[in-house]
Formats: C-alpha cells, sequence, structure tokens
C-alpha cells in the first residue's frame, strides 16, 4: 500500500477552515501541509508581547 501526501495551497486552505473541517483544533497551513498546533500558553503569549515591545522601540528612535 502506498501513501500519497496532498499539498494544500493557501486558497484551498481557507476553504476548508470556511467548511468548517478543522473544528474543534487548533491546525495551520505549514509547507502546503495541514498541520494540528498546540495553542500557545500564557507564558508562551507573555514573551511574544514582551518581544514585539522591544522590537516596536527598536524601530520607533
Amino acid at each position: 500500500m502506498s501513501i500519497t501526501t496532498v499539498k494544500w495551497s493557501v486558497a484551498e486552505y481557507h476553504r476548508l477552515v470556511a467548511l468548517g473541517v478543522s473544528e474543534n483544533k487548533s491546525v495551520e497551513l505549514f509547507q502546503g501541509e495541514i498541520v494540528e498546533i498546540v495553542p500557545e500558553g500564557p507564558r508562551h503569549s507573555n514573551r511574544i508581547r514582551q518581544t514585539t515591545k522591544a522590537i516596536r522601540r527598536l524601530f520607533t528612535i
């Protein structure tokens, strides 16, 4: 038995999401593959916010 994988385009991915195919799952399109992701926790979210603030300060001199 052989396995065939499908590479999805961004437009196809958005259509699948609109149809509710990924309902109850956190997924994203990564290099043409739809992968399930772990939602970010509070610690990760806080680090992203801190990094974003630091980068904005660098570019708003």
